[in-house]
């Protein structure tokens, strides 16, 4: 049952990367938003985290936070299907990567990028692949859709063995 959760949402996720982007990226803020509204464990943890981390913020301000996140979430979520069938060079359109090491250095030592909740993670994973070789590490199903998203999409991946 799992194998076929995830076909489904492979399947989803190509249909919305034929989408016009801000479509796809104005539904994902919009459905982050309207799920905030609904009571949930995640909910409650990141209004728990929030006060906090946050202690001299007040409680609306915390609330904004919540839900903003929610909602970059949600569009990140839903923004993976321009990522693994789009081309290579609508994320270079769409994508600027600023670091403050060197990521062309050949000698420099290996890299991991790292995102609360990989909100943003993906994309900019993409766009360094397709300058530089990758790897990355998800769920079996998600990581054999994302690789051959890739390939299909002239993306350099590392194949599994290459993983340190």
């Amino acid at each position: 049952m799992k194998t076929l959760g995830y076909c489904l949402l492979v399947g989803l996720l190509r249909l919305l990367s034929v989408l016009p982007y801000p479509l796809v990226a104005r539904a994902g803020s919009g459905l982050g938003a309207a799920l905030y509204l609904i009571p949930s464990p995640r909910k409650y943890v990141a209004l728990v985290n929030l006060r906090l981390c946050f202690p001299l913020k007040t409680e609306p301000e915390r609330e904004r936070l919540a839900r903003a996140h929610f909602q970059h979430v949600v569009r990140s979520y839903l923004e993976r299907g321009f990522q693994w069938f789009g081309s290579a060079r609508a994320i270079d359109r769409m994508v600027e990567m600023d670091s403050r090491i060197d990521l062309h250095d050949p000698h420099a030592a290996p890299t991991i990028f790292m995102g609360f909740h990989f909100v943003g993670i993906e994309v900019g994973c993409m766009l360094y692949s397709s300058q530089l070789p990758v790897a990355g590490a998800l769920h079996a199903h998600v990581e054999y859709a994302r690789l051959r998203a890739r390939k299909t999409s002239a993306w350099k991946v590392r194949r599994e063995h290459d993983r340190a």
